[in-house]
């Protein structure tokens, strides 16, 4: 059950750096997308920018997504182990 627990613990942590480094990418992504639009000219600056905006919302949208899951992992964990810890005491 210990390697279990190690297991869970790797992932949820795995998760969170996921989590970490898509925020990062989303937050890079939003910065050049506005330095590409303001540098470039007429009606594609604009379109560049709003792409780059998307892109960096789903990225944000998905580490986020990423994170719950590993709350949720976590969580469920420690349900079970909960209900585990009150059958043997019964």
């Amino acid at each position: 059950m210990e390697r279990f627990d190690d297991e869970i613990e790797r992932t949820v942590l795995r998760a969170g750096r996921s989590s970490f480094w898509l925020t990062i990418m989303a937050v890079l992504t939003l910065i050049f997308g506005a330095v590409g639009g303001i540098a470039a000219t007429g009606d594609a600056g604009g379109g560049f920018l709003l792409g780059s905006f998307a892109t960096a919302a789903l990225l944000y949208g998905i580490g986020q997504i990423v994170n719950l899951m590993g709350m949720q992992l976590m969580e469920t964990w420690r349900q079970g182990r909960r209900a585990e810890s009150d059958e043997e005491k019964q």
